[in-house]
């Protein structure tokens, strides 16, 4: 729909011509803007490093210590989008990290055991925040500054102001360890630049699907040079940073969890109906709550069921729910009595349920 608003018709009605590559690019600089300051830095930097930035080993280190931060952003994600904020997400996982140290260090746990109770207690403290501001109304502000607060707190009292370690190799293999090479070349990672050659073939491949989708309903607005050049560095970059990454020790296992994480992020915000729910609220949290679908289907339901009792009754006019009850227990030999209100409304609220689990 912004697609459409943004779009000038002539006094004709008739559809403008279609921008060239130049101005399709100022007319979106502000989504384009973020991703060309980056390249300028990067560029900055290779350059006044000599070269450093790029080099295998240095970008190894730069995924090792910094992809944390963007599985921590996947998270943000729909916070943001949901028009929310959480100043609370580096001392929970501080909080979960220091728990995960205590437990595989100084209690001796395996380590499956602590990753499982770790994601659990990370997703009870997200609902019991999110408890207080979707049912109390109180604004994420407030209570995910008071959670910072917090979970700083049980972080120091937890460590008792020490170090903990060292970790078990198991554990220290999600964070630092590299995936292996089937191949078993020395001095290159096939299997890595194979790999980041391919989810390179599968974005560009999702890109073109997504425009033949557009193209079918008149939508496409981005110039075929733009889209094509945009995709050709996207592989190019792509196929550079695997054969970069696979000169030193291949793709490393955090990266594959984050890149993981992407997918199924994406997926989840695109092609679910909890997805898009997320995003409805985050554009227009009015207009999502007078749109209740719930309350929809459930009055079709309702609607239904008086419709088939109506044409029950003209039909069998002498037939009464006992009867049929009768009948339902010759044919299936199952004791079927006369529903009782008590036993309709405890039905009621199991449609109630397998609603919600159908809608989301």
């Amino acid at each position: 729909m912004t697609q459409a608003a943004d779009i000038d018709r002539s006094p004709g009605g008739a559809a403008p011509a279609p921008l060239g590559a130049l101005g399709y690019f100022k007319k979106n600089l502000r989504d384009y803007g973020m991703l060309l300051a980056l390249v300028l830095i990067m560029a900055f930097f290779q350059l006044q490093t000599g070269g450093i930035l790029l080099k295998p080993v240095n970008l190894t280190n730069l995924v090792l210590q910094n992809s944390y931060i963007i599985i921590m952003a996947l998270g943000m994600l729909l916070v943001i989008v949901a028009g929310h904020i959480d100043l609370s997400v580096g001392s929970v996982c501080g909080f979960v990290g220091a728990l995960a140290a205590v437990m595989m260090v100084q209690w001796g746990w395996p380590t499956p055991v602590v990753v499982v109770i770790c994601l659990a207690a990370g997703a009870l403290i997200g609902a019991a925040q999110g408890f207080w501001i979707a049912y109390y109304k109180i604004p994420s502000f407030i209570v995910t500054l008071a959670g910072m607060l917090v979970f700083k707190g049980l972080t120091l009292w937890l460590l008792d102001g020490k170090s903990v370690g060292p970790f078990p190799k198991g554990f220290q293999a999600l964070s630092s360890g590299f995936i292996p090479d089937v191949f078993g070349m020395q001095g290159f990672h096939l299997t890595s630049f194979l790999l980041a050659t391919v989810a390179a073939l599968l974005i560009v491949l999702a890109a073109v699907r997504a425009r033949a989708a557009q193209a079918r309903f008149g939508l496409v607005e981005e110039p075929a040079s733009v889209f094509w050049g945009r995709n050709a560095v996207i592989l190019v970059a792509f196929v550079y940073i695997g054969w970069l990454l696979a000169s030193y020790r291949g793709l490393p296992n955090v990266l594959m969890v984050m890149a993981a994480l992407i997918v199924l992020f994406t997926f989840v915000t695109t092609r679910t109906v909890i997805g898009r729910r997320i995003y409805a609220v985050g554009g227009n949290e009015k207009a999502a709550k007078l749109r209740d679908t719930e309350k929809e289907l459930k009055k079709a339901l309702e609607e239904t069921k008086k419709k088939w009792r109506e044409g029950r009754d003209k039909v069998f006019p002498e037939v009464t729910e006992d009867d049929i009850a009768q009948i339902a227990s010759k044919w299936t030999g199952i004791p079927v009595t006369r529903m009782t209100e008590t036993e309709t409304q405890k039905l009621q609220h199991m449609e109630g349920a397998i609603h919600q689990r159908l809608i989301g």
